[in-house]
């Protein structure tokens, strides 16, 4: 019983999430006309290839292993693995990761000084 409830509330975020996305694709076409195409090309098929790497890797501790807290451990461990560099390499656009290097290289020159 309560395994169907957690699967259920499992697809209830990114369901919920989807119809938000959705929503915010129509207002950015009702006001900034930026056109459905560019969304998904650019923003919904990187963030889905995100999502399908860093859960498949993700739920490899969960097939294998009893509950524990070595596997909640193990688990964000190969989510964040995986996660970082993809969201680096799949989802940022080169400007993006230009803009990130630059403020991180400002903020550690500032720390260092």
């Amino acid at each position: 019983f309560f395994r169907d409830e957690a699967v259920l509330a499992t697809y209830a975020l990114p369901i919920s999430a989807l119809i938000v996305d959705l929503g915010d694709v129509i207002m950015a076409k009702r006001y900034v006309d930026m056109d459905i195409d560019y969304w998904a090309k650019r923003i919904l098929c990187p963030i889905c290839i995100l999502t399908m790497v860093s859960g498949c890797l993700g739920s490899l501790p969960r097939v294998s292993m009893d509950a524990s807290f070595l596997r909640i451990i193990l688990t964000t461990t190969f989510t964040l693995v995986v996660f970082i560099p993809t969201m680096w390499f799949v989802v940022f656009s080169n400007d993006e990761r230009n803009f990130i290097k630059n403020k991180l290289v400002i903020k550690f020159i500032k720390h260092k000084i």
